[in-house]
């Protein structure tokens, strides 16, 4: 229902996005709530996010160094699984926007 309030009020939902609820309630359907974001915005927006872009640069530049820590023992000292380093080193999460 979301989105087809976003689209009475907005127009299409551009391609490649979704809409998310700014007011973090997903049964709202209040059109001032809702904005269309990319897969990855929605995702770092969300509750259950525990890094932050600042923590994301600081885990590249990690990464970028010659001699990093494993990716396990960056996850374990960030409180995230070792798929969420894979998928953040391979630009599949926490993008730049």
């Amino acid at each position: 229902m979301h989105r087809v309030t976003y689209e009475a009020a907005n127009g299409p939902i551009p391609v490649g996005l979704v809409v998310d609820h700014l007011c973090r309630v997903p049964a709202c359907v209040n059109p001032f709530h809702l904005e269309a974001v990319t897969n990855a915005e929605n995702v770092r927006r969300g509750s259950n996010t525990k890094l932050t872009m600042a923590d994301a640069v600081a885990i590249r530049e990690e990464f970028a160094r010659p001699d990093p820590r494993t990716k396990q023992a960056v996850a374990d000292a960030y409180g995230v699984s070792r798929t969420a380093i894979r998928l953040l080193l391979a630009g599949e999460t926490w993008v730049a926007a």
